[in-house]
């Protein structure tokens, strides 16, 4: 199909599907395109409403339906939930899928929670090495000297290439955000978008309507 016709992305959605199956398959299907990884972008806000969002380099969603991710207790954000427990998440899915511009989006929100240090520390052992690196090094949001940055670095992937292993620090903290709405945007090429709204039910169950994109 020529990428100027116009149509209507349609989602199909079968009864009592979780929309977790629906993200996992999306993601799934852009990695399988050619895209690198999926980019979270986090918001959260002080109890007065000032709001700030950042993407997040590693977060993880659940067999058992929540999304955890990852940060130092002195960052901007951890503050945030510490006044105000409530963030909301956007994936973004953009990519070529058989000559067609595919455009996906999936927004939630809900409770944030912190998760207990050994569950922290077993997600803490399956990040990315260069990841353990940084919360070793980095102190969110601090004003920094490249030069002392750099000598830390290299000394820490020094000891690092020798055999170290590097255990958290007591300043890495985990979150679980359990969603109460998610919101489903699918696009495609010079279709008009479809948009699927999910708010749990209770007991695990979810409900969904359709609604303007």
């Amino acid at each position: 199909m020529a990428s100027h016709e116009m149509g209507l992305a349609c989602m199909e959605v079968p009864p009592n599907t979780s929309p977790f199956k629906i993200m996992r398959e999306w993601i799934d299907e852009a990695k399988h395109c050619g895209m690198l990884k999926p980019v979270f972008n986090i918001a959260t806000a002080t109890k007065t409403g000032e709001v700030l969002n950042r993407t997040i380099t590693y977060a993880e969603i659940t067999e058992e339906e929540d999304f955890f991710f990852v940060t130092d207790v002195r960052s901007t954000k951890s503050k945030h939930i510490a006044e105000n427990p409530i963030a909301s998440v956007c994936l973004l899915l953009y990519y070529l899928k058989d000559g067609i511009t595919i455009s996906r989006q999936v927004r939630f929100f809900g409770p944030v929670g912190q998760l207990p240090t050994d569950q922290t520390s077993a997600y803490f052992d399956n990040i990315p090495e260069f990841m353990k690196v940084k919360f070793h090094i980095v102190q969110q949001g601090k004003i920094l000297d490249w030069e002392t940055h750099k000598n830390k670095f290299d000394a820490l992937v020094k000891q690092c290439e020798k055999g170290l292993q590097l255990k958290m620090p007591s300043t890495v903290i985990a979150y679980r955000l359990t969603p109460v709405e998610m919101d489903f945007y699918n696009g495609r090429d010079h279709f008009i978008a479809d948009r699927i709204i999910f708010k749990s039910c209770g007991n695990g169950k979810w409900c969904h309507r359709r609604i303007g994109p």
